[in-house]
């Protein structure tokens, strides 16, 4: 009987730990994916209104069809993501004469405040033909949270490609195309939320089963000691020739159960 008590106990015990090591789990996941529903996000500043800043075309690298669509596409991704698209193509007249590579990043960042205020969250793409340069700036919390140092390569690769074959129209086209894949990937993204949500409930399936499993082996161990209170203490028994005899439960033609002891020759 001790020893029945010490497995029943046992059994509660391992299904009382098997309950706790869920819950840990799932508060270990609600602390994973909390921030990444922006809990704590930093204000923003996206004009989503179609800003005519989204496209400042001044060496005439596009023609209007193009830059209605280019800045349409800009508004998109500003309501998409609050955070600003912008492109600029200036040179010698908006810059200054014998300017260097320092002033076009200069110019740049200059006018993302003029345009959309200090601290907003943007991405401006400026191209120099002047100087055959080109410069991508990435500015906010939230966009430079978004843009890691390998997003940035990719982006600058994928423009830098467009302009090296002298396709100047498209590259900003594509720096629109590439900084909506990239930024996709954002941990505050809606895609990135959906894929957590869907991660979530494959652990939380996964943590169901494995409980079910578990509550099972311990009903199962339940079970075994409560049978054991059924057996006769000395069912099991060794005489003095050492042979074994096991109990039957065998029925009796007056419908009665009786214990029948056979031996087994060890």
């Amino acid at each position: 009987m001790k020893n029945d008590q010490r497995k029943r106990k046992a059994g509660r015990k391992t299904g009382r730990s098997a309950i706790t090591r869920c819950l840990l789990l799932l508060l270990l996941l609600a602390a994973a994916v909390l921030p990444a529903f922006g809990a704590a996000d930093v204000p923003v500043f996206a004009d989503a209104s179609g800003s005519p800043a989204y496209v400042t075309d001044q060496q005439g690298l596009l023609t209007q069809e193009e830059a209605d669509q280019l800045a349409e596409a800009c508004g998109e991704f500003a309501k998409k993501y609050d955070c600003n698209i912008f492109f600029v193509s200036a040179g010698d007249p908006q810059i200054g004469e014998n300017h260097t590579e320092e002033d076009d990043r200069t110019y740049l960042e200059n006018f993302n405040e003029q345009n959309f205020g200090a601290g907003s969250d943007s991405i401006g793409l400026l191209v120099d033909m002047d100087l055959r340069y080109y410069y991508i700036d990435i500015m906010g919390d939230q966009a430079l949270q978004a843009f890691t140092d390998q997003k940035q390569a990719k982006l600058q690769e994928a423009v830098e490609e467009e302009l090296a074959q002298g396709n100047y129209a498209q590259a900003p086209f594509t720096f629109v195309d590439q900084a909506d894949y990239w930024y996709g990937r954002n941990p505050k993204s809606g895609s990135y939320v959906m894929w957590t949500l869907i991660s979530i409930g494959v652990a939380v399936l996964i943590m169901f089963f494995w409980y079910r499993s578990a509550a099972a082996k311990h009903k199962e161990q339940h079970v075994s000691a409560e049978a054991a209170a059924y057996v006769r203490p000395d069912s099991w028994q060794r005489n003095q020739s050492q042979r074994r005899r096991r109990s039957f439960l065998i029925n009796t033609e007056e419908g009665r159960q009786i214990w029948q002891t056979r031996p087994i020759n060890v």
